[in-house]
């Protein structure tokens, strides 16, 4: 996905720091990934992890 170009990834990190300028909490949005991209003024949210398998 990143190597597109298509789309910007954040890392988590990132998306707590831009979070609490906002003053709100991973936690509070949590429940509702379409309200953190309203909030961030995403189209679409994209939550994961990359696991290495043997």
């Amino acid at each position: 996905m990143i190597n597109t170009g298509k789309f910007d990834v954040i890392e988590r990190q990132q998306l707590d720091k831009l979070l609490e300028e906002r003053d709100l909490t991973a936690a509070q949005i949590a429940a509702s990934p379409s309200k953190m991209g309203k909030i961030l003024g995403l189209d679409y949210v994209v939550l994961g992890s990359v696991a290495k398998v043997r």
